[in-house]
């Protein structure tokens, strides 16, 4: 019988394991010889990004859309296969820069902002909150499941009871508990958790092997294979519409919307950047999982459409929510070994995600908010402290505490309105509003702080206005009239109808406004007149950009081209001549003098490779993204032929690196003269 004690004793057990396998991961971290060193551990470990999202959501997703659980994982797939030179860049960059956070990286890329970072920290946290009211509501609801059994009783709301009387409550501070003792036992300069990554890839497998068990058990053992599902299916009318393999009508936006979405948040969850970039032992090791981490996925998903056809057919007309039909198919056959180990796997996707994403958050609760601000306040008291491991170790365990408690009031107040992959989709949906700022800052020399300031808070006002508050007038906190008549009674402003916009789901939605429309235009707009110093109105962000690079004399395109053209010049630029700058900034064309100009000038594949990958330390650490400051033309210059003649070694190889490394000195000595 699988009563109290058996459960509550086999899930201290398995903590207690991840706890030993923790240990052993730094104690091998201590004497360096890394346990984590391996590209197999490496790929285990990103599958954190299935939680019970995957284990429990994806089937009850599946029981209302077919194949529609599907969008969620091409997105990392196709990350994966065409875009793993961003997942490289990022690397290379947290090295290079010692970056320990996701808001470290976009402070670090627009001046070291405070601000900011403590903006990116808000985002992530309040966006993250409902992903862990999701592991809260799956972890509280196999429990009750549980103690039930052998009768399948569904989960009661845990709005109708006291605090005190309800276990979701009791399981957000355990999990806080555990997490302290996880993840905050001691101090690392770099951020990386050794002990904790070796563990992510031990519940990595044991959720892939208990779904695979349910799964193969369901399909083999209660009916007759794939086919047998199927037929049954086919001989229900109800049901045919889930074979259906091509989504019509609005199902082609959600697909797409949900692509987009799931490729973002596989870069820019916190707990995603943390375990693939910050963790990161060796760069080669992305070879390998390339490939091995969407093969994980595409074993984690096999299953999952004939457990959803499964249970339907089982359980029909009896009430049971299908995203428990992972656990209640086998409860139902009295199965009580493959129950538990169903139950122990769908432990594994929640305290996995939680662990990490509130270890990232914690981090960046600590070095980006809380810091900055006791630093500035309290500059004296931090001064005369010798240690302050002690006072940083306190920040981030009431950081942990803070965030699975808001977890918690965020599923009593509203997780009880949604389905499971419903409220993962509001925290993709918060995480992609960083991706403008992250990749146009890796790749866009142009960005400043104002621009990204200004898009980060205009997405994250579009994604509060039109899913989160949302969220809360489903359950009942917000009055009706706030989704049907709009805010104060007019209709342009429904939320998930936001200017008349109608024909999309609210996940497309509020991409739509708060990605593609409005935060994209809004950042290269603001992102150009701030570059500009904020002067007049003359043309495009091209033209405001190459005019800004003239009158500033602050970019190392017009301090490489200042001999073609006289400093302070008060006429403005052609368009010509504004889109012939931006070019040459593009493609960094060597012109004069500098060897790997062999093809004369031309934008050629290797150029642009250098324009690609132009010296990082323009990008990260300068003030406003500009090099140098105030530093001038002189130094723009010595600069940007050190940071052409750097990457041309790299990547055209016309000298040995002792040849570039005497031709840089004698540069210095020449600029120095003059």
């Amino acid at each position: 019988m699988l009563e109290a004690p058996v459960v509550i004793a086999v899930s201290l057990f398995y903590l207690g394991l991840l706890f030993a396998v923790a240990w052993w991961g730094d104690k091998r971290a201590d004497q360096k010889r890394s346990l984590i060193a391996n590209p197999t551990i490496y790929a285990l470990s990103m599958a954190v990004y299935c939680t019970t999202w995957t284990f429990y959501g994806s089937v009850g997703r599946a029981a209302v859309s077919g194949i529609g659980f599907l969008p969620v994982y091409l997105g990392p797939t196709l990350v994966m296969a065409l875009g793993w030179f961003l997942l490289l860049k990022m690397i290379r960059v947290v090295k290079a820069n010692r970056i320990t956070s996701i808001a470290d990286f976009i402070s670090s890329r627009y001046g070291k902002s405070h601000l900011l970072g403590g903006l990116v920290t808000i985002i992530a946290v309040l966006g993250i909150i409902p992903y862990i009211a999701l592991q809260l509501k799956a972890v509280s609801s196999s429990v009750s499941l549980l103690l039930s059994y052998p009768e399948i009783v569904m989960p009661s709301h845990s709005a109708t009871m006291s605090v005190a009387a309800d276990i979701s409550f009791y399981i957000a501070l355990i999990l806080a508990a555990f997490t302290i003792v996880f993840g905050t036992r001691h101090l690392d300069a770099t951020e990386r958790h050794e002990g904790m990554v070796a563990a992510i890839a031990l519940e990595s497998g044991v959720k892939l092997v208990a779904f695979l068990a349910v799964g193969v058990y369901v399909t083999y053992g209660m009916y007759d294979g794939f086919g047998d599902i199927f037929e049954h299916i086919d001989a229900n009318p109800e049901l045919q519409r889930l074979a259906t393999a091509i989504p019509s009508g609005k199902g082609y936006t959600g697909w797409f919307s949900l692509i987009v979405l799931s490729a973002m948040a596989v870069l820019f969850l916190p707990r995603q950047f943390q375990v693939t970039v910050v963790e990161n032992v060796n760069e080669a090791h992305l070879k390998r999982a390339a490939w091995l981490f969407p093969l994980y996925l595409l074993l984690i998903n096999i299953f999952v459409l004939p457990i959803a056809l499964g249970g339907l057919l089982h359980f029909a007309g009896q009430g049971v929510d299908a995203d428990t039909f992972v656990l209640t198919l086998p409860m139902s056959q009295r199965h009580e070994g493959l129950t538990l180990l169903v139950f122990v796997g769908g432990l594994s996707a929640a305290t996995g995600m939680v662990i990490v994403e509130t270890i990232a958050l914690s981090t960046m609760v600590c070095n980006d908010l809380v810091m900055p601000l006791l630093i500035r306040h309290k500059r004296v008291a931090l001064e005369e402290s010798g240690d302050l491991s002690r006072l940083l170790l306190s920040i981030r365990r009431g950081a942990i505490v803070v965030i699975l408690l808001l977890g918690y009031l965020y599923f009593r107040l509203a997780g009880e309105a949604y389905a499971l992959v419903a409220i993962g989709l509001i925290s993709f949906s918060a995480v992609a509003q960083f991706a403008p700022a992250m990749i146009g800052g890796m790749y866009w020399r142009g960005g400043t702080r104002g621009g990204a300031l200004a898009g980060l808070s205009a997405g994250f006002l579009v994604w509060a206005y039109t899913l989160l508050l949302p969220s809360f007038a489903k359950s009942g906190w917000l009055p009706d009239d706030f989704l049907t008549q709009g805010l104060l009674g007019t209709e342009l402003l429904r939320p998930q109808q936001l200017f008349g916009l109608t024909g999309f789901d609210e996940i497309a939605h509020c991409l739509f406004w708060s990605f593609f429309r409005q935060y994209r235009r809004l950042c290269w707009r603001l992102a150009a007149a701030a570059a500009n110093g904020g002067r007049g109105d003359a043309g495009d962000g091209v033209r405001r950009r190459a005019e800004g690079c003239r009158t500033g004399g602050r970019s190392a395109v017009a301090g490489t081209r200042e001999s073609q053209r006289p400093a302070g010049t008060g006429r403005p630029l052609s368009r010509p001549t504004a889109g012939a700058i931006a070019f040459y900034s593009l493609c960094a064309s060597p012109r004069r003098g500098q060897r790997g100009d062999a093809r004369g000038g031309r934008a050629t594949r290797a150029v642009r490779r250098i324009a690609a990958r132009r010296c990082d330390r323009q990008r990260f650490g300068a003030r406003d993204g500009r090099f140098g400051g105030q530093g001038g033309a002189a130094e723009h210059r010595r600069s940007d032929a050190y940071s052409r003649r750097s990457l041309a070694v790299a990547d055209l190889q016309p000298r040995t690196r002792a040849q570039v490394a005497r031709a840089d000195g004698g540069h210095a000595r020449s600029a120095g003269s003059q």
